[in-house]
Parts: C-alpha cells; structure tokens; sequence
C-alpha cells in the first residue's frame, strides 16, 4: 500500500490524504470522552462558585 501511494504521488501532482475509518471513529470517541470529563469538572466547579457566592455578604438579594 504504501508503494501505491509513492507511485501515485510521483505520476500525480495532488496530495491524497489516508485515513482509516477506525482510526477516525477511534478519535472521535476520545474526544466526546475528554470533552464529557471537563463539562463534568466544569460544572463542578460553576456550583461550588454558586455555592460559595450565596454565602456572600449580599448573597439573599
């Protein structure tokens, strides 16, 4: 495969991108993944900001 691709690119004057549809679905899971475990902490960290403002000196208004 990788013979192919030198070939093609010498004969033609393109850039051919190869990705895999595992790789990629792979990739994509890894980042719903990150991204679910920071708006967990994110919104951790807006209640306890919450939190701690309501015991501010104004906090009832």
């Amino acid at each position: 495969m990788n013979e192919k691709r030198e070939e093609i690119k010498k004969t033609l004057d393109a850039d051919i991108n190869w990705w895999s549809y595992h790789q990629f679905v792979n990739e994509v899971i890894s980042g719903l993944e990150t991204m679910h475990y920071l708006l967990i902490a994110s919104a951790a960290l807006l209640i306890l900001t919450c939190l701690i403002a309501s015991f501010g000196a104004n906090g009832y208004q």
